[in-house]
């Protein structure tokens, strides 16, 4: 493990004093000035580096430990800093998009936006492993008919294997982050439980539908055709998830 990092701490002036102490941090660490192995300062420093108090410095290393940027050990002076990981990028952006208190149409909208444009670059540029790996999603979710949580992994799969195939990291990234999200997750297990048993095979009827006309697209490497399959299937997703929210 490296020595304590000489990496000069300015005080914190704006916004909530933690979130600017996280900002901070993070930052070096994104910018390489902080590298993984290197000891933070200790508490007591840092509460006179920034101008803050104990409480807040603590309350920023605990997101920060959360985001995986570091990690805590108890009874040692100072915080360690970790590798950057896609699993952790993946925390780091939840939490920024959390405490940004984006409106629920807002994080729709972006998540439509993005999805239509992986599924489209999934039609150009999907692999036959791609392809196979869909079918096979797409089985064990026709299996999986009635059971809404599992059903509900199912379509998680399904959107994460379209965003994967477009070769692009960074939209598997950025949907994991809003499909982690709780709001999305829990809605759909909602509306698949939701109302008579009719209009709930309807509901996995509908899903299905649209995800087999996603994959279609995508495998006939029609990308117009791909993108609008996948825009018209969230936008009937976000009124029911919408639906659930104004309804409390």
């Amino acid at each position: 493990m490296r020595n304590t990092t000489n990496v000069p701490l300015k005080p914190v002036e704006t916004k909530r004093a933690s979130e600017g102490i996280c900002d901070q941090i993070r930052q070096l660490i994104l910018d390489g000035r902080i590298q993984p192995g290197e000891r933070l300062p200790s508490e007591r420093k840092m509460m006179e580096m920034m101008h803050r108090s104990r409480p807040t410095v603590r309350e920023a290393m605990r997101v920060l430990e959360q985001e995986g940027y570091i990690k805590i050990y108890p009874g040692s002076s100072g915080a360690v800093v970790q590798e950057v990981t896609l699993d952790n990028a993946v925390q780091s952006l939840e939490s920024i998009v959390e405490r940004s208190h984006l409106g629920t149409e807002q994080i729709l909208e972006f998540r439509r936006m993005t999805e239509s444009t992986s599924a489209e670059l999934a039609a150009r540029r999907r692999t036959t492993e791609d392809l196979k790996r869909m079918e096979e999603i797409l089985d064990k979710a026709h299996k999986a008919v009635g059971e809404a949580e599992l059903f509900g992994r199912f379509d998680v799969q399904f959107h994460l294997a379209v965003a994967e195939a477009s070769q692009n990291p960074l939209f598997s990234i950025m949907l994991q982050v809003f499909r982690n999200m709780d709001m999305i997750g829990r809605a759909l297990t909602e509306v698949l439980h939701a109302g008579e048993k009719e209009e709930q095979e309807h509901c996995y009827e509908r899903i299905l539908k649209a995800h087999h006309g996603i994959y279609q697209a995508v495998r006939e490497g029609q990308p117009e055709r791909a993108g609008e399959e996948m825009k018209h299937h969230l936008m009937d997703a976000e009124q029911d998830i919408l639906k659930k929210y104004r309804q409390g």
